[in-house]
């Protein structure tokens, strides 16, 4: 199936995500390596999500990740953090940028 029929919401990890708390600050940590893990399998190679292993902030709040294609094309994608989620801040922004990465 073409990339640009697949959409978005189903490339990104729905897998949970764990808050932690960081002591004495008062700030929030989110660890996204699971979710980025599932989103790199649902793009079963066709393209690789690099993003940091940790995000400052929780629900809502937004990131710099980039996508890799295999040819090693990249592109900067901005995503967001959802309740137990990522997701793209604009599902069209990803699929174009996932195009223009793998060739698709």
């Amino acid at each position: 199936m073409p990339l640009s029929h697949v959409r978005p919401r189903h490339m990104l990890s729905v897998a949970a995500l764990s808050a932690l708390f960081v002591a004495g600050c008062g700030g929030e940590t989110t660890d996204i390596t699971a979710a980025v893990k599932d989103t790199n399998n649902t793009l079963n190679g066709a393209a690789t999500l690099k993003c940091p292993d940790e995000v400052d902030g929780g629900e809502g709040t937004k990131f710099d990740c980039t996508l890799e294609g295999k040819g090693g094309k990249t592109a900067k994608v901005q995503l967001k953090l959802g309740k137990d989620s990522i997701a793209p801040v604009s599902e069209k922004k990803y699929v174009t940028t996932l195009e223009s990465v793998t060739g698709g």
